[in-house]
């Protein structure tokens, strides 16, 4: 009875075997080593390579530029611009603060003043 185990799990190896060794001579091949590597170039870098399908101006000594509900939020100077994806300017705002920061959130943008640690957000 142990012995019909022990044939039994030698053919699982066995298989394991025959088939590394049949990878093994594809590979052998130059010709097949080269297929695999343009196979691989070709799925790997036509995913990662970015298409760039526009381009706008954003203006200039732009500080900070988000991507926020279908736009772009700026941030130059204490002043927070949003523009729609076609360049257009959608509202502005001007912040008197001192050290001012802005941070984007998922659902809020935060304007804050670093001194006095007062936060706004819209």
């Amino acid at each position: 009875m142990e012995e019909k185990k022990k044939g039994k799990s030698h053919i699982g190896f066995k298989i394991f075997i025959l088939i590394l060794l049949g990878i093994l001579l594809f590979f052998l091949k130059e010709e097949n080593q080269k297929k695999f590597i343009q196979f691989i170039d070709r799925t790997t870098l036509m995913s990662l390579e970015p298409m760039i399908e526009d381009s706008i101006f954003i203006g200039e000594d732009i500080e900070q530029a988000f991507a926020y509900e279908e736009g772009i939020i700026l941030w130059k100077e204490n002043q927070i611009s949003k523009l729609s994806l076609d360049g257009s300017k959608e509202w502005e705002r001007e912040f008197v603060f001192e050290e001012t920061g802005i941070s984007v959130g998922e659902t809020y943008i935060y304007i804050y003043e670093k001194p006095s640690g007062i936060i706004h957000f819209f």
